[in-house]
């Protein structure tokens, strides 16, 4: 089973953010800050902290692997171009790379070496850390720093812009950069371990993706973060609520601590209670509070009746009562229209009407004779003294008729009913007269209570008149209670007051009763104060641990153990086996030293120790020479256990070694080139020397040489032509013939006094390619002059070897370059001599013999 589908397996129970940090990881090859805080937001929404319809939808969909099982790409760098504003370094140069063998870039303190190093470890993947990048600081210039970062990805071009905010691709950190922070990091420091199984990357990001919502959430949880500060309360059930408040608190309960209007208006009272009882006995206490209650209870009882009279019920009632008697009277009037219409004398059967005709039946039944009402046909009216036709008999039999109906007498009750509702209302009197004792008593215990009743008074007056008006309004408002509410209260007080003192109760026992009343409600109207930051430290509580279940599942371990698990059987033992091979080739043996490695925080961290010894760590103990090969061989180790085949980068590997240690360096980087592309960034000359010796010793990877040179303004000026110093023998013999065929060409087309100046230079050249010979093949390397010691072993091939004909041979190509070269001032008369273009080429020949004989049949390293 593959390193990701072990992982996909294990992550299925775990928490939905940690899931979704795996998709996002697999899907975007690395977690940026904007994917972490998706994550973060995740992890809320997963815990009820926040509510985002937006994530909730990231909980969808599966852990896709597709592609993982694809083999790494090999890249190589390809060259870097249109540098601008690094340094000095000139814009218009390009520094070229061989895509297989080595490269090797040389250059003098300030040709630029090292800010195409820091360009390469912006880019590439460096433990020594991102060095800082300068612009040029002797020319003002506001472009950014950038470059163009050519590479080769398993065979095909691919060009990155490079800038200060560039990020970095799995492809440009595929090449590793070795350096001197690098090789401390090794020998000093834990680092995780360079090879990854495909797809076990995830749990490296999801480490970081655990820590990053682990930090999130302690500053969001620092104590005292997100809480009001509070005032003291005391030993009360208000302050013992307020005390232990915490996530499990039930913010229902809150209004049942915090003071109503009237505990507020207690408190005042309570004080002037408790300094009165101060200085009184149990009994006296209990007399005074009777005759308190004698005297407001009677209040109350009138201010609740006056109230009730002018109550919105009362008035909903008369309202109802005067609609009930709209209708009827609407249906009496149809009846009256029917029966007294084309009549002409108006509001016949009105009130009015009624009153007259009432009394004219009760005038004329009185009558002496005994007249009858309604008046017949023909009789005499004793009103008008007129006799009463047949159409006023008519008429008047129909009036009574009319109002003998029972719609007529229907509607008359009603208003009856009505008006006797309104008369109650109209004959209560709003008198506060005979309580003047009870309101002087209340007004002692309640600011403005005398003012407020005589108020309250005065609109019950006004209220009566709306509801015995002739037609009532539409709505009156809500009656006033508080005062009756301030009554009822204080009686309700006085009651429990006179209710809790027993006879054998004695006075300190009642005032300690009283205080303790006292301090809950000055603590709950405290409470009621701070009501608003209390309900938000209690949610507040309640979010805290929200957020710390989330902290729970911010624990690495597991992912740790996950990591170790697969690293432990797929990355360990590679890499503890390329690492002793490592060590072997270089030749170490003065003491045995092993990688150890440890899980932490998702990742697997390896350190070097020494074996068998009282000190452990390396630094201590090894040599400068011995920590820089340790650190190499478990850099390369790395390499070989990820079997990796991208490039390697090498700025200044050999930095202050001595020339046993440098020589080793230089042996293994160029074997190391023949498998892959390696590039050594170097201001050693003598290194430089080394590896040419051994590049030509193995004859096997290529080689590019690349010299960086200065101007007066600009550095890194790319020459071809390495340094003449540090060139091998073989290596002079490729040069001088090259400036053979240029003074060849000179010969041809230039003056003969170009051609002897030319030649002179020439001789120059050769006989130090003479004394180089000598040196390098001839004696066999046992003496050398930048060379530290004397190699004293290479003696052996020289015994026997070396005969007079090689001295000969010897002197006679020195005789002939002191003979041309610019060394001798010749007398004016003799002239300079000066030798053709074929003695050239044969003195050069003799040399380039020489040089073979040695190297490949005698066997010269």
């Amino acid at each position: 089973m593959l390193p990701i589908e072990k992982i996909v397996g294990w992550i299925k129970d775990k928490p939905a953010w940690w899931q979704h940090s795996v998709k996002l990881s697999l899907s975007e090859g690395a977690l940026s800050n904007k994917h972490l805080d998706e994550i973060y937001n995740l992890a809320l929404v997963e815990h009820k902290i926040i509510s985002d319809e937006e994530i909730s939808k990231l909980f969808e969909g599966p852990i896709d692997t597709t592609g993982l099982s694809d083999e790494i790409n090999e890249v190589t760098l390809d060259k870097i171009d249109s540098v601008a504003n690094v340094g000095a370094l000139a814009g218009d140069q390009t520094l070229s790379f061989l895509k297989n063998g080595m490269t090797v870039v040389y250059g003098d303190n300030g040709a630029g070496k090292s800010s195409y190093a820091r360009i390469i470890k912006h880019a590439c993947l460096s433990r020594g850390g991102v060095p800082e990048i300068l612009g040029n600081v002797f020319e003002k210039s506001d472009q950014p720093s950038s470059a163009n970062i050519s590479i080769n990805v398993d065979g095909d071009v691919e060009s990155n812009e490079w800038n200060l905010r560039f990020k970095s691709n799995s492809n440009l950190k595929s090449i590793r950069v070795f350096d001197s922070q690098a090789a401390e990091h090794f020998v000093t420091k834990e680092d995780e371990l360079g090879y990854k199984p495909s797809g076990l990357h995830v749990l490296e990001d999801l480490a970081e993706a655990v820590d990053y919502v682990s930090r999130r959430v302690t500053e969001e949880t620092m104590p005292g973060n997100g809480f009001v500060s509070l005032p003291s309360f005391q030993d009360t059930k208000t302050g013992r609520f307020v005390s232990h408040m915490s996530r499990n608190t039930v913010l229902s309960e809150v209004e049942l601590y915090s003071a109503t209007d009237e505990e507020i208006e207690r408190i005042e009272l309570l004080t002037k209670e408790i300094d009165s009882y101060r200085s009184k006995s149990p009994e006296q206490i209990r007399k005074e509070l009777s005759n308190q209650l004698r005297q407001l209870t009677p209040l109350k009882e009138f201010v609740a009746k006056s109230i009730s009279v002018v109550s919105v019920k009362v008035f909903s009632d008369l309202k109802e009562n005067e609609q009930d008697c709209l209708q009827k009277k609407e249906i009496a009037d149809d009846l009256k229209e029917k029966t007294f219409s084309g009549l002409p004398v108006r509001d016949i059967g009105g009130d009015e009407w009624r009153l007259m005709w009432d009394s004219a039946e009760r005038y004329i039944i009185s009558l002496d004779q005994g007249g009858s009402f309604p008046l017949q046909e023909n009789e005499l009216c004793p009103l008008c003294l007129q006799e009463i036709g047949k159409f006023s008999s008519e008429k008047m039999a129909g009036f009574v008729e009319f109002l003998a109906s029972d719609a007529v007498k229907i509607a008359s009750a009603s208003k009856n009913h009505l008006d006797s509702k309104k008369k109650n209302i109209r004959d209560y009197r709003f008198d506060l007269t005979p309580y003047a004792a009870a309101i002087t008593l209340a007004d002692e215990i309640f600011d403005d209570f005398r003012i407020k009743i005589l108020k309250l008074f005065e609109d019950l007056e006004s209220r009566k008149g709306l509801f015995c008006g002739e037609i009532l309004p539409e709505k009156v408002t809500p009656e006033e209670t508080e005062i009756l509410e301030k009554i009822n209260k204080l009686v309700s007080n006085i009651e429990a007051s006179l209710a809790s003192i027993s006879e054998d109760d004695d006075s300190d026992k009642i005032i300690k009763r009283k205080e303790s009343d006292l301090q809950e409600l000055v603590d709950k109207k405290l409470f009621r104060d701070n009501i608003t930051s209390i309900i938000s430290n209690i949610e507040r509580y309640k979010l805290v641990a929200k957020y710390e279940n989330l902290q729970e599942q911010c624990k690495s371990r597991p992912i740790t153990d996950k990591n170790s698990e697969i690293c432990k059987q797929e990355v360990v033992v590679p890499l503890v086996k390329a690492f002793n091979s490592e060590l072997d080739k270089f030749g170490f043996s003065r003491f045995k030293v092993s990688p150890r490695t440890r899980g932490k925080s998702g990742a697997q961290l390896m350190k070097l120790e020494i074996l068998d010894g009282r000190e452990p760590l390396v630094s201590k103990v090894a040599s400068e020479g011995e920590q820089r090969c340790i650190s190499i061989a478990c850099f390369l180790a790395e390499m070989k256990a990820d079997r990796r085949k991208s490039a390697v980068i090498f700025d200044d590997p050999v930095n202050s070694l001595s020339h046993q240690w440098s020589h080793r360096v230089a042996k293994r980087l160029v074997e190391e080139s023949k498998d892959r592309q390696v590039v050594v960034l170097t201001h050693d000359i003598v290194f430089y020397k080394l590896l040419l010796e051994e590049i030509e010793r193995v004859d096997g990877p290529s080689l590019n040489e690349i010299c960086l040179e200065r101007s007066r303004k600009r550095a890194g000026i790319v020459r071809s032509t390495p340094p003449w110093d540090a060139l091998t023998t073989s290596k002079r013999v490729k040069q001088l013939q090259e400036k053979v065929r240029e003074l060849r060409k000179i010969g041809e087309d230039g003056t003969e006094r170009e051609f002897r100046e030319a030649s002179y230079a020439f001789y120059g050249y050769l006989r130090e390619a003479w004394e180089r010979l000598v040196e390098e093949k001839l004696l066999n390397q046992v003496v050398t002059r930048f060379g530290r010691a004397v190699q004293t072993n290479r003696l052996r091939r020289l015994i026997d070897d070396i005969s007079q004909s090689d001295f000969d041979r010897v002197e006679q190509g020195m005789s002939r370059c002191s003979t041309y070269f610019r060394g001798h001032d010749s007398a004016p008369a003799v002239g300079d001599p000066f030798p053709t273009i074929q003695e050239i080429e044969d003195d050069l020949a003799c040399l380039s013999d020489f040089n073979e004989e040695l190297q490949n049949k005698r066997k010269r390293s």
